[in-house]
């Protein structure tokens, strides 16, 4: 059940920051690289918090 709240989480975050980038094609390419970063930052975060939670559970 918890992993399945976090995997909306995540997808909805993802979700969310494209779809901001796509509507403000205004932002400079510097901002742009900065979201790309973060972005791939935090879903690399989700996925060793996800590998974690599933080992809890086994």
């Amino acid at each position: 059940m918890k992993s399945r709240f976090i995997t909306g989480m995540v997808t909805g975050a993802v979700i969310g920051a494209t779809t901001s980038m796509l509507m403000m094609p205004q932002m400079d390419g510097r901002t742009r690289r900065k979201i790309n970063k973060m972005s791939r930052r935090m879903s690399n975060r989700a996925g060793e918090f996800m590998d974690d939670i599933k080992g809890s559970m086994m």
